[in-house]
């Protein structure tokens, strides 16, 4: 939820966020007066000045999105999840009403079995909660754990009549339809598919990227499903959003620790110097990002998940752009409150930063703002609040196993087919490589070869685009760029 109360007696204003952050809130303050809205185009919209916010930029070319606070126009920030800000006259007071549990105050571990069972039955109450509508309801259906089980799931609360949902692909590569089926078939759902073609893709694109209200390398492929969603006559639909993050399912948990024990050890004087001096003599991203993981001062989750380098951030923007944005100390105002939420167990700690940063910032923005393009709902079933606070309390290595997700997986019981659990983790993702070489193919030459830039240096743009026609770096670098120059260009008159 996202919400505002004027008390008139006490002439009060209260607004408020969910504990998640499922829901966006903005806010700014001009001429000493408060605006507030769900969408950052709003806020534009309601007079708030254009101006580039320099916090905002540097976030976003670093992960493909812009993190929270900020936003890419100065001045215009995010209410935090859990956070709610009072204002009463010349006076306002902003803190959180809800906090997440030390990972290190757990209580002690019981038997697996047990430990199964409370989980089950804190996914059935989320579940079943999230299916109460008076409207067509579905689920989105990729042929992953995280979907899959959502529908096993529901399936376990219910025999009505259930809808799912999938966006398949000719490129066999993308394509998950063959696991969708299997899920659905397994629990009697009402089963639709929807083949994503170039053709739709070229005709629809310029109506979806002005569906960002900021963005995002992501985000695309929301606004399809949910435009499928739509034409298959759902009004609201549940996702898997949370499920990797909850559940422990990116490759960055299989051996969580090696990452923070290499920081540990490459802060010992001669091997930082070592690195140091290697990374000086040669072009390696990887070897420049091993260097930097030295000094980093927050954990190495949120330097793991950055798209471009600092550096290559400087060789991209034009010397004017970067004289007033530099590449600065952002990253306090993002990740240091929650590097100080760090306990015992380094899993749920990663677990928790990574809710914090790329499911909240990218994520469930995305979601929301791709689906609200359609008029469609998208519930979050596998952050409920009861169940995030049980799974952050639970030993992290509780959930790893020979499997993938095995508290989810157990939960979902025979409903969920063991050839979506046993085959490798694909996500979804659109076939953009083929996209690029292709259908968007002159757009995109005509974006990376501009007459004239106020924001890029052109000869870096040429040169980006060079890499990736020789495929030496991914098709997200390019998206991403593509993305930011167009919401620049549409919402803040930058070219």
């Amino acid at each position: 939820f996202a919400f505002a109360l004027w008390d008139a007696r006490r002439r009060e204003l209260i607004i408020a966020r969910d504990p998640l952050g499922i829901k966006p809130l903005y806010y700014a303050w001009q001429h000493g007066a408060l605006l507030f809205a769900s969408e950052v185009r709003a806020l534009l919209a309601g007079g708030i000045p254009g101006t580039l916010s320099p916090e905002g930029l540097q976030s976003f070319l670093a992960y493909g999105a812009v993190q929270e606070p900020y936003s890419l126009v100065h001045g215009l920030q995010s209410l935090p999840p859990g956070h709610i800000l009072r204002c009463q006259g010349d006076s306002h007071d902003l803190r959180p009403f809800w906090l997440p549990p030390p990972t290190d105050a757990a209580p002690p571990a019981p038997t697996l079995p047990a430990l199964q069972e409370k989980v089950h039955a804190a996914l059935q109450h989320a579940v079943a909660s999230q299916r109460v509508a008076d409207v067509k309801l579905g689920t989105f259906l990729s042929g992953g754990i995280d979907s899959a089980a959502i529908v096993a799931l529901l399936r376990q609360t219910t025999s009505d009549d259930l809808y799912s949902f999938t966006l398949a692909f000719a490129d066999k590569r993308y394509d998950e339809r063959q696991f969708a089926a299997l899920s659905a078939k397994a629990n009697a759902f009402v089963h639709s598919e929807f083949e994503l073609d170039d053709e739709e893709l070229k005709n629809k694109l310029p109506t979806a990227i002005t569906a960002f209200d900021q963005p995002s390398i992501d985000g695309l492929n929301t606004w399809f499903a949910a435009k499928a969603a739509r034409s298959a006559g759902l009004n609201v639909a549940l996702s898997g959003v949370g499920g990797d993050e909850l559940f422990v399912g990116y490759q960055a948990f299989r051996n969580p620790r090696r990452l923070h024990r290499l920081q540990k050890l490459l802060r010992a004087m001669p091997l930082r110097l070592a690195v140091n001096a290697l990374s000086a003599r040669s072009d390696s991203e990887k070897l420049r990002k091993l260097a930097r993981l030295a000094d980093y001062p927050y954990p190495a989750t949120f330097l793991n998940r950055q798209i471009l380098s600092p550096e290559l951030r400087q060789s991209l923007l034009c010397p004017d752009v970067l004289a007033t944005t530099g590449v600065g100390d952002w990253e306090q105002h993002c990740f240091a409150h929650l590097a100080s939420h760090k306990g015992h167990d380094l899993i749920n700690d990663i677990s928790f930063w990574e809710m914090r940063s790329y499911m909240l910032s990218t994520l469930l923005r995305d979601s929301d703002q791709m689906s609200m393009a359609h008029g469609l709902e998208i519930r979050v079933p596998l952050i409920d609040q009861d169940l995030v606070e049980l799974m952050l309390t639970i030993p992290g290595r509780a959930k790893l196993g020979p499997i993938p997700k095995p508290l989810l997986v157990h939960a979902a019981g025979a409903g969920l087919p063991d050839a979506c659990v046993k085959r490798p983790k694909q996500g979804f993702v659109l076939p953009f490589d083929h996209y690029f070489q292709d259908v968007l193919r002159s757009e995109l030459l005509e974006a990376f070869h501009p007459v004239q830039d106020g924001l890029f240096r052109r000869q870096a743009l040429a040169n980006l685009w060079q890499e990736y026609e020789r495929k030496q770096v991914p098709w997200g670098r390019i998206w991403m760029i593509f993305v930011l120059r167009h919401w620049l260009q549409r919402h803040l008159a930058i070219s």
